[in-house]
């Protein structure tokens, strides 16, 4: 483990934590975000300072390639504010989890490694959250560098998030909770996302978002609040199509174990063969065979049976009878303050803003250990 200016008696507003493998120039790039980000913040520049307008700000990288060669990156970077370089097993969901047993903030965030900010995004979800305080979870919009939605659908206007438009209000890399939120429940599903032993790839983070939210945190889509970051699909690697499959693959596990409704299903499915049709109208036949990868990994998925690539790797990483990642003894001292009473519900439109979990799951992953 290596690290500047982290001790215990700092208490920082916001971690950020990210899981990267071999791609320090990605890395890089997020770094000198960040630096706008704490010049926005109002803090003085210089080694070791966390206080950023009395705001503070920490960074938990956790490094899977074996060489570490983000930690020279780190090292050069002359970071103004704490981080810390750690290690992990493989899998995106693993080093989250690793990075959050580490953090020490109040807010958490998990940009990817290749994700970068605007220079007012820290200072947005902040403001969202000051401005809030009964929300658990606030979450922005993924933009290309030019401003095009990146990844998602996403929503246009400003409203809760649920279990019915997750999928149009949060990525992994726009996702802030309180820490009191991640302390009810189990932390990332191992079992999920990328990198993982099984070849459910994707959708570990909308798993985390809706168990918090069964655990009773309001949660909140924020458009302003932007998060940068390439969509894979305006210029796809020849490996691409596979990745596909594994995030469709996720995306149905993700429907299996929260029970998404039949009707739900059908329309996002729907969807997709939709703009498959779109794709081959324009003659984009590798990008409708692409999108026709992901369906398949949803369907096999929902099924809970591999596609034939995928044949012969596990469904979990956990071992018989071991109980999901959560947070250790005394991770919870470093908490944000009482939770408000009663469910929260938002004053312009009176609609409550906490989901209800899906009813007899029978699955100790979705389960909180607490209530907000």
């Amino acid at each position: 483990m290596h690290g500047d200016g982290i001790d215990g008696a700092q208490r920082p507003a916001i971690s950020l934590v990210v899981s990267t493998i071999g791609r320090p120039e990605a890395l890089g790039r997020l770094l000198a975000s960040l630096l706008d980000e704490f010049d926005e913040l109002g803090g003085p520049r210089g080694p070791g300072v966390a206080a950023a307008g009395g705001v503070e700000l920490e960074l938990v990288v956790v490094d899977q390639d074996p060489q570490q060669r983000c930690l020279a990156v780190l090292q050069a970077a002359g970071l103004p504010f704490p981080w810390r370089h750690l290690t992990s097993g493989l899998g995106a969901s693993v080093g989250r989890n690793v990075g959050l047993a580490a953090a020490r903030g109040a807010i958490i965030g998990f940009p990817d490694d290749n994700a970068w900010f605007t220079g007012r995004t820290l200072a947005s979800v902040l403001a969202v959250f000051a401005a809030r305080p009964e929300l658990g979870i606030v979450c922005g919009r993924q933009l290309t560098a030019d401003g095009h939605p990146s990844m998602l659908r996403w929503a246009p206007t400003a409203r809760a998030v649920t279990r019915a438009n997750h999928h149009r209000t949060s990525i992994a890399s726009t996702m802030f909770l309180r820490r009191r939120a991640l302390e009810a429940i189990p932390w990332f599903n191992e079992d999920l996302g990328v990198g993982t032993a099984t070849w459910y790839g994707a959708c570990e983070e909308s798993d985390l978002l809706l168990r918090a939210i069964y655990a009773g945190a309001p949660a909140w889509y924020e458009p302003d609040i932007v998060v940068l970051q390439d969509d894979p699909r305006d210029e796809p690697t020849p490996e691409f199509r596979t990745k596909m499959l594994r995030y469709g693959c996720g995306q149905g596990r993700l429907w299996r174990l929260h029970r998404v409704r039949a009707p739900h299903v059908a329309a996002l499915l729907g969807r997709k063969v939709v703009k498959v049709l779109q794709l081959l109208a324009r003659r984009q036949v590798a990008g409708a065979g692409d999108e026709l990868a992901w369906i398949h990994g949803a369907l096999c998925g929902l099924v809970d049976r591999p596609p034939r690539a995928f044949a012969g790797r596990p469904t979990t990483s956990l071992a018989p009878g071991a109980a999901p990642p959560g947070p250790p003894p005394g991770w919870g001292q470093h908490g944000d303050g009482e939770a408000p009473a009663g469910v929260p519900v938002d004053a312009s439109t009176g609609v409550e803003l906490v989901d209800r979990p899906p009813p007899e799951d029978g699955l100790a992953v979705n389960r909180g250990r607490g209530q907000w």
